[in-house]
């Protein structure tokens, strides 16, 4: 969570949201291990949509260029990475109709 307020307190819990949640985390540590702070933010930007690394010379590059849309999550780019996994498994494969 970046900045966040607290609303409400109640005795509703997703595991589902807190296992997405620790990908994500997973996911970002290993960019950051691997790759220049620089990269690793672009690339969280991109996998993640965290924007909030990334210095705004970057991001005006990135809006100069006409590539800003690429710092944006869309829910296809989302359902083709599902979609790769999942067929990696025959046993959801026929439940696509991609």
């Amino acid at each position: 969570m970046f900045e966040c307020r607290l609303l409400a307190v109640g005795n509703h819990y997703s595991g589902l949201r807190q296992g997405l949640y620790e990908i994500r985390l997973r996911g970002e540590g290993i960019l950051v291990k691997y790759l220049s702070s620089e990269d690793a933010a672009i690339m969280k930007a991109m996998l993640f949509g965290n924007k909030s690394e990334i210095d705004s010379e970057t991001k005006e590059l990135f809006t100069k260029n006409g590539i800003a849309h690429i710092l944006a999550i869309s829910g296809v780019y989302t359902l083709s990475l599902v979609y790769i996994t999942l067929c990696k498994t025959p046993i959801f494969c026929p439940f696509w109709a991609f």
